[in-house]
């Protein structure tokens, strides 16, 4: 699965690389997939749109954010299987969230390069976000991807979107075990 960002949007490009077809050429060949630019309204307001994006190794878990400022991320459940036959990848599950302030203060996502990585933990095999602070960086979080898209640890409202893809106010992010905090010396 090919995954990239669309900055100053909501959107997420995705194209299934097991299905495209490759042209060679010169300087450079083509290639061609069932693709598209798959639009999360709740994304729409990170600063920037959608920036920094990573998955989380064989997951199948990406993390979106915006940067230049904000506290806004969210996370992607990817296709766990290629499509056949020109099927169109989408995600099946996403949510937005709001970074809890840090104990030094209000959480501001980092300037470009993104700030933003992914990873699996070989402890818990959960799908982590490693996402950095302000310039210079004072803190990273630590985001457990994998609890944060489970319905029942993180419940979800609609905030004014036509569908639930918005973490409750009512969970706090950092007791539930989601989010973490580690200081950058």
């Amino acid at each position: 699965m090919a995954l990239a960002s669309d900055e100053f949007t909501g959107a997420v490009f995705l194209a299934d690389l097991n299905q495209a077809t490759f042209t060679p050429g010169s300087p450079a060949g083509i290639w061609t997939a069932p693709e598209q630019l798959q639009n999360f309204p709740e994304f729409a307001d990170f600063f920037a749109g959608t920036d920094g994006i990573a998955v989380a190794g064989d997951s199948h878990i990406a993390v979106v954010n915006g940067e230049f400022g904000g506290n806004h991320f969210g996370a992607i459940q990817l296709p766990t299987t290629p499509g056949t036959g020109g099927t169109i990848p989408a995600a099946s599950d996403y949510i937005a969230c709001t970074i809890p302030n840090t104990p030094g203060g209000t959480w501001s996502t980092g300037d470009d390069p993104h700030t933003t990585t992914a990873y699996v933990s070989p402890n818990t095999n959960d799908a982590i976000a490693l996402v950095a602070n302000s310039k210079p960086p004072t803190f990273v979080a630590v985001i457990d991807m994998t609890k944060l898209l489970n319905h029942t640890m993180v419940p979800r409202i609609k905030n004014g979107f036509p569908s639930k893809h918005t973490c409750s106010p009512s969970v706090n992010l950092v007791t539930a075990g989601v989010v973490r905090f580690v200081a950058v010396p």
